[in-house]
């Protein structure tokens, strides 16, 4: 696949959602040059305008680290950035934010 990646690339831009939705999820999985599916996604997370896109991109980007390692610095800050951003649409806020609490935690005794 690596010799197709510009092609592939292109399908993560087409107009048709139905030919854009698994392309997002599939940057995740196939992409072996963290830098450009950091990019990509990053990218794509401003390009989308529908709730389900935003949400996969924002959902693909998260789980990059599993896959690609290195790439957990820099999706970090780019989760925590999208949490403290005021203009990006209240759903990529709640999406990048960790479900569980970060601080600490007191018990009832």
């Amino acid at each position: 696949m690596p010799e197709r990646v510009g092609v592939f690339l292109r399908y993560a831009a087409d107009p048709d959602l139905l030919v854009r939705r698994p392309v997002i999820e599939a940057v995740g999985l196939f992409l072996a040059d963290s830098d450009r599916a950091v990019r990509t996604l990053a990218h794509r997370l401003t390009a989308e305008n529908g709730i389900v896109e935003r949400l996969l991109v924002v959902r693909t980007m998260a789980g990059l680290p599993d896959r690609l390692p290195t790439t957990r610095p820099v999706v970090t800050a780019w989760l925590d950035a999208l949490v403290d951003d005021a203009t990006h649409p209240p759903i990529d806020t709640l999406t990048a934010s960790p479900p569980w609490p970060t601080g600490p935690v007191s018990l009832p005794t």
